[in-house]
């Protein structure tokens, strides 16, 4: 420290004695030296900064990985056992449709042979009759879990063979058209003139035409209207299925094919 009436003084004799040095050879090689000592320190004191930074990063990197592993461990072990509850599940629903379906099998012979006994009451006929479609719908309920579980393991195989659209949707009509003309509906249905064929599985094709129709018809009033196209588009063949129902809330669509959702 030095009293600011004395710092010309002092900025004077330093300057003087800097010049005193860089005139002196070996002086000026010394604050050379040094300089250069002062430069490698900095630098690596740099280093030392980026290696203690570096380090710190790598601690961090293999910090996440341990949480990674576990992570994976776990969720690997999560999905095993959701895969087993699913396995277990659909063993189940399968089992289940099938001790369901033993009963119904002498229950529509029964009502069968109620139909063709003489001496039946037309009301017990009626009675019969709504028996066995009841039956019936209801053997379609198990055949539909049975498939749903077959999906589910990936055990469904599909018959492809050449066929016409017309006699899968005629199969289905046999199926919904009671229902239909019970609740007054009206049903519309355009075919094509030309044959409409096709390569796919019958049944299952069926099975999708008489769940779309028994819906639309389903979920549509008394009275209501359910409306079958089919058309022949640029060599494919397209089935519409439409009604003036109800209607499927926006909310519900993205989850329409989702297992026991209505």
């Amino acid at each position: 420290m030095f009293h600011e009436d004395d710092s010309n003084s002092v900025q004077r004799s330093l300057q003087s004695g800097s010049e005193q040095l860089s005139s002196d050879p070996l002086s000026a090689t010394l604050l050379r030296h040094i300089g250069t000592l002062e430069d490698e320190l900095a630098r690596l004191r740099e280093s030392l900064r980026e290696k203690e930074a570096l380090e710190a990063t790598v601690a961090r990197l293999r910090e996440a990985n341990e949480h990674l592993v576990v992570a994976a461990i776990n969720a690997q072990g999560s999905r095993d056992d959701a895969e087993a509850t699913n396995r277990r599940q659909n063993e189940f629903l399968a089992m289940l449709a099938h001790e369901l379906r033993n009963p119904l099998v002498p229950i529509s012979m029964s009502a069968m042979l109620l139909e063709r006994s003489s001496d039946a009451s037309p009301q017990l006929l009626n009675f019969s009759k709504v028996i066995r479609r009841q039956v019936d719908h209801m053997a379609r309920l198990l055949d539909d879990l049975l498939d749903a579980a077959r999906i589910s393991s990936g055990k469904i195989t599909l018959s492809l063979e050449p066929m016409q659209v017309s006699n899968a949707i005629d199969q289905a009509l046999e199926t919904v058209l009671p229902r239909i003309r019970e609740r007054g509906q009206h049903l519309y249905l355009n075919m094509p003139s030309e044959p409409a064929g096709t390569r796919g599985d019958r049944v299952r094709l069926t099975q999708v035409f008489t769940n779309l129709i028994g819906n639309a018809s389903k979920y549509t009033g008394d009275g209501g209207n359910v409306y079958v196209d089919v058309t022949v588009e640029t060599g494919e063949v397209v089935v519409s299925v439409r009604d003036n129902g109800t209607g499927i809330a926006p909310e519900v669509l993205p989850h329409i094919f989702d297992l026991f959702t209505q």
